[in-house]
């Protein structure tokens, strides 16, 4: 081990000084040791680090010790969500900060839209809106008064999550930020351009992955002229297994009806009203063209035939737009104003192109497709994604890296980590598989109740799901978390537990996340449910949380337009894409069993392909090793053992 990480993990050394009883976890300076040979050696490194690990100090330790010695100018730490970047920067960073005698500097940076725009909230004000609820009202008052003391500017600091059309009054999109010239910009008053002022002056940045890949648009586009990050030379990816599915999304696009008719707002803005009219008109025309067809027999998953939908009268109008709003630039003496303009060209260039790449269908590495939102008025949106995103990573983020840390407690298929590997394109990478610092074997079991439920594809397979899941909850006592791969699924099971159990029912969306699971931590014998954002991050320890119950193991839908297109190009995707994908899933839902040494709890699968299916076995090699029973029983049996 390289001498400073036995001064900073070892029993007497820099962390132990400040946790009592503190104990040394081998598992993490595994990691630690791994991540510091890579930077070290310029590579880049895959690692599974499980739950109990504290991956955070293992990365964190020599990432800052190679940031501060300058054998790296900068570390970039790019999570996938909030409550992540938020650990990191109020808790994990800090106490490193104080810890370690490395001294250095961290900062987080987000999203433009994510901070106070001062030019877009006077707007706002001079325009007095009006407001449909006194809930709106109220919000809109809070936030004024919030930013005449605010600091950051940064939109976290609300005591409250603003509705999103509200705070998009006090927030500026790339279209409407008018850059460094901005007179909050010139002054230093700008939230944003301070942000931006700290992680530049910080070897330690956090983001999230949109920020990150914005980054790697610009830069793109611009050939390196322009960048929305600074530069780093050591890339960390936490929860990396989620960076196939947010870099397809952000190099794909969605197309609504409201985009382009702020585009025809703006053109009369401009004192083109005759314009605008016209822009408005076809994209209504458009889009109730996308809705009918997304409606009819001939739509199936994805577009598949060219101009499937009739675009030209859109394309020409928004031709249109792009040149009067040059022209109009061109001809501007207002720097301000000739911005906006510009950028309104831009915009309208981007759609345009957008469309009719979806109306040409020639770009085989994308998918596009309708999706459809129902309401009192069902409206179509036109989108896209990129399917092979390899290439793209490789090329502009690998290969431009000093040293990249691709970490998540849920990386690896049946030990090995091909799959992401291949999907993400990241080139002669190490490999670190820590094992899980837990005893699988004696805190946990498995039940398949396979002569109790039926195959999924079974027409009698929900009725009998709630069912059982009624009968388990009775043997664990309340205490479980039930995960679902639908809605569908929750709604039936949320309906027919609620009148036949006696214990609290929480159901996903009826309250806040975070007020849920600590309704749920703290009545140590309710019942959660939830769908696939409560397969991850839902860390319940001790009783409350006993038992992890999964309706079916998590693959894709068939209507996925991305394994729509991957099963049509590829014979064996069932194999190479949708298990690995339900994998991952299915190691992130059980993962949330077991999250200390003293826990104890029992895994249910109501699907059992997972015993009876060939595949079925990779699932269960995929986990820690643990018994499995196929008696409901047994949940009991298991919960009631010393």
């Amino acid at each position: 081990m390289s001498e400073y990480l036995e001064e900073a993990f070892a029993q007497g050394g820099y962390l132990s000084k400040l946790f009592p009883g503190y104990e040394v976890r081998d598992e993490q300076v595994e990691l630690a040791h791994a991540v510091d040979r890579a930077i070290s050696e310029g590579r880049h490194l895959m690692a599974e680090a499980p739950a109990g690990t504290g991956k955070t100090f293992g990365y964190g330790v020599p990432a800052i010790y190679h940031a501060t010695k300058g054998e790296a100018s900068r570390v970039l730490v790019a999570t996938a969500n909030i409550a992540l970047q938020e650990q990191l920067v109020n808790r994990d960073l800090p106490t490193l900060e104080e810890a370690l005698p490395w001294k250095f500097r961290y900062a987080l940076l987000k999203g433009r839209s994510n901070y106070l725009c001062r030019v877009q909230m006077a707007e706002t004000i001079d325009d007095e809106p009006t407001f449909k609820t006194k809930e709106e009202a109220d919000q809109f008052r809070k936030i004024v008064k919030w930013a005449q003391g605010s600091r950051d500017g940064d939109k976290s600091e609300l005591p409250f999550e603003p509705a999103g059309h509200i705070w998009s009054m006090f927030s500026a999109s790339a279209d409407d930020c008018v850059g460094p010239k901005c007179e909050y910009a010139l002054t230093g008053l700008c939230a944003h351009t301070r942000a931006k002022g700290r992680a530049q002056q910080a070897q330690v940045v956090v983001c999230n992955y949109h920020l990150l890949f914005a980054d790697l648009h610009v830069s793109q586009s611009t050939g390196g002229a322009l960048s929305l990050l600074p530069s780093f030379d050591v890339l960390i990816l936490d929860e990396a297994h989620k960076t196939g599915d947010v870099a397809r999304d952000f190099f794909g696009f969605r197309v609504t009806n409201k985009m382009v008719m702020r585009l025809a707002k703006r053109l009369q803005d401009a004192s083109a009203p005759q314009a605008g009219a016209r822009l408005e008109g076809a994209s209504g025309r458009y889009f109730q063209g996308l809705l009918a067809y997304k409606q009819s027999k001939e739509y199936d998953v994805r577009l598949r035939v060219p101009h499937a939908v009739p675009s030209a009268e859109i394309l020409e109008a928004l031709e249109e737009a792009r040149g009067i709003f040059a022209s109009r630039a061109h001809n501007e003496d207002d720097e301000k104003e000739e911005l906006k303009l510009i950028r309104n060209a831009r915009r309208a260039a981007e759609i345009h192109g957008q469309i009719e790449q979806a109306t040409l269908l020639e770009d085989e590495n994308r998918v596009f497709f309708i999706e459809e939102l129902k309401g009192r008025f069902n409206q179509a949106f036109l989108s896209s994604k990129m399917v092979d995103v390899a290439g793209l990573l490789d090329e502009e983020l690998f290969s431009k890296t000093h040293s990249s840390i691709l970490t998540s407690a849920t990386m690896s298929i049946d030990a090995g980590f091909d799959f992401i590997q291949d999907e993400l394109g990241v080139n002669e990478p190490m490999y670190l598989n820590v094992d899980t610092p837990f005893d699988f074997e004696n805190q946990a079991i498995m039940v398949v109740p396979r002569h109790d439920v039926p195959m999924p594809n079974d027409r009698k397979f929900r009725e009998a799901m709630v069912e059982v899941l009624e009968r388990i909850i009775n043997e664990a006592e309340g205490r479980t978390l039930c995960l679902f791969t639908s809605y569908k699924n929750l709604h039936l099971a949320k309906d027919h537990l609620r009148k036949r159990l006696s214990y609290t029912v929480f159901c996903q969306g009826e309250m806040p996340r975070n007020r849920l699971l600590a309704e749920f931590q703290q009545d140590k014998d309710s019942v959660l449910l939830g769908t696939e954002s409560f397969w991850a991050g839902v860390d319940v320890r001790g009783e409350a949380l006993s038992c992890v119950v999964i309706d079916r193991l998590p693959f894709l839908t068939p209507a996925d337009p991305v394994l729509d297109m991957i099963s049509e190009c590829d014979d064996n995707w069932f194999m190479e894409f949708s298990v690995p994908k339900a994998i991952i899933m299915f190691k992130q839902g059980v993962g949330r069993l077991i999250r200390s040494r003293s826990d104890r709890g029992v895994a249910v699968v109501l699907d059992r392909r997972i015993v009876d299916k060939g595949y079925g076995s990779i699932f269960i090699r995929s986990l820690p090793w643990m018994r499995i029973g196929a008696q409901i029983k047994d949940v009991s049996h298991f919960l009631c053992q010393e």
